[in-house]
């Protein structure tokens, strides 16, 4: 996606904006991420940008579902798997400023939600 593209070379490294602007918003997921060290963050971005990248990750018995249910045995809840791509799409709109177009909503909205429908088809089992 050109907006992924364009938030790194505008922003750079996004991770302590993505991270802060989540902590600052679920203090549960703060919590429960209190320990963790810059690499740590650094590396779950990685994996969460090549999930919402990867189609493959949303299919039942996929990616998706076996890291949430991961997660979930240290305490992640869906709430926080939604709270997080909320932060996350939001630095990259931002980072994308006018060059943000409906085309490109459309496209993250359209993979949030599968992701999503991912983790709460394993949060119902």
């Amino acid at each position: 996606m050109r907006s992924l593209e364009r938030c790194a070379e505008r922003a750079g490294d996004i991770a302590p904006i993505v991270y802060g602007r989540w902590l600052d918003d679920d203090p549960a997921a703060a919590e429960l991420m209190r320990l963790t060290d810059e690499y740590m963050r650094g590396r779950m971005l990685e994996q969460v940008i090549e999930s919402l990248l990867d189609p493959a990750t949303t299919d039942p018995g996929g990616y998706i579902g076996w890291e949430y249910d991961n997660h979930r045995a240290y305490g992640a809840t869906a709430v926080m798997y939604r709270t997080f791509l909320k932060a996350f799409v939001g630095v990259v709109r931002e980072a994308s400023g006018n060059d943000w177009n409906g085309a490109e909503a459309a496209a993250w909205s359209s993979r949030v939600a599968a992701v999503l429908a991912a983790v709460d088809r394993r949060d119902a089992v």
